[in-house]
């Protein structure tokens, strides 16, 4: 099998948060529900939610590559 160019080429950059889910588990421990029945104040799912973010296409670039046979 051989590949016949040119070849277009897209590529594209994006962002994810690092999934919370042990913050999550830290907000329901450290709340008043959690194994000490005590809200200590470390975090809770507000504070989670606005730091929660997902950026899609923060660089993208098209290019095509020419292939040369031998």
């Amino acid at each position: 099998m051989q590949i016949q160019g040119p070849l277009k080429v897209h590529a594209q950059i994006n962002y994810e948060q690092f999934p919370p889910v042990f913050i999550r588990f830290l907000a329901r421990t450290t709340s008043a529900e959690g194994p000490s029945g005590n809200n200590m104040g470390l975090v809770n799912e507000g504070t989670i939610d606005t730091f929660l973010k997902n950026i899609k296409a923060i660089a993208t670039a098209d290019f095509t590559v020419n292939l040369t046979g031998n």
